[in-house]
């Protein structure tokens, strides 16, 4: 051992100070010498070496608990989770340039009076123009056929045949009913009182609607009053009143339902 490191039976001061190094945010750095000693000693902060590697998990990076590599969490985009884009709307994103959607939202699908408007069928695309051939289930016409600004008029049509929607109304045992013309034309009803029948959601003014009304009796001696309704030489029909005899009338409105045109089709049918 060399003298000149012991003094008077004492190791010679090396000037490290005294304390503890390394924790769980730094890592210590040592000098020593020959003899053993610690000539130096300071705290390096830990960072993260090039060679780790990230595991990702679902939604998120995290970290892999057998090796202990550093997991990083994918910040807020403030975007709300769910769906955009459907048959009626356009989704609408916003992307920044590490390619995250930053806001989302819905656009509803809207055209403006200069958008051509087509009519589709199972064998594709078939134009608002002259000379329409479909699949023999949409609309077939040798003329021309458009659509008015509303969108729901089509002008001087020549339809092959067309098929309607019968709503099928179980037995009415109230005192009134109310016969909503949205889902249909044609009502077909079995009556178990007297009914007082009322016609709502018509079209509006100068637009026709009509409505076919097929009653049927249940047990019989039932009656059946149609609000606003107005007969030839204003005698309301008398209904047929043996048990299941069945009746049909006819309606039409032109003044938004204030008025209708009745009209008793056929009695007792058979």
């Amino acid at each position: 051992m060399a003298l000149t490191q012991v003094t008077s039976g004492l190791l010679t001061n090396t000037g490290v100070s005294a304390g503890t190094y390394g924790g769980t945010s730094a890592i210590p750095v040592i000098v020593v010498n020959t003899e053993g000693q610690l000539t130096s000693a300071t705290n390096v902060s830990i960072s993260i070496p090039p060679s780790t590697s990230l595991f990702p998990n679902t939604g998120q990076l995290t970290s892999n608990s057998s090796t202990g590599n550093v997991a990083f969490g994918l910040a807020t985009s403030g975007v709300t989770a769910g769906y955009y884009g459907n048959t009626y709307y356009i989704a609408s994103l916003n992307i920044d340039s590490y390619g995250r959607i930053v806001s989302s939202s819905n656009v509803a699908v809207t055209a403006n009076s200069s958008t051509t408007q087509f009519l589709y069928n199972s064998a594709g695309l078939v134009s608002g123009a002259t000379g329409i051939t479909t699949d023999g289930v949409n609309i077939t016409t040798s003329g021309n056929l458009t659509f008015s600004s509303s969108s729901t008029t089509l002008n001087s049509p020549t339809l092959k045949a067309y098929k309607e929607v019968v709503n099928n109304v179980s037995t009415v045992a109230t005192s009134t009913y109310n016969i909503d013309l949205s889902t249909g034309n044609i009502f077909d009803i079995r009556l178990g009182a007297n009914v007082t029948f009322t016609f709502t959601n018509p079209p509006p003014s100068n637009i026709s609607q009509p409505a076919t009304i097929i009653l049927r009796q249940g047990t019989g001696s039932n009656t059946a009053t149609f609000a606003n309704a107005h007969y030839t030489g204003g005698i309301t029909p008398t209904l047929s009143t043996g048990a299941n005899q069945v009746d049909v009338l006819t309606f039409f409105t032109t003044n938004a339902g204030a008025y209708w045109f009745g009209t008793f089709a056929m009695a007792n049918v058979s």
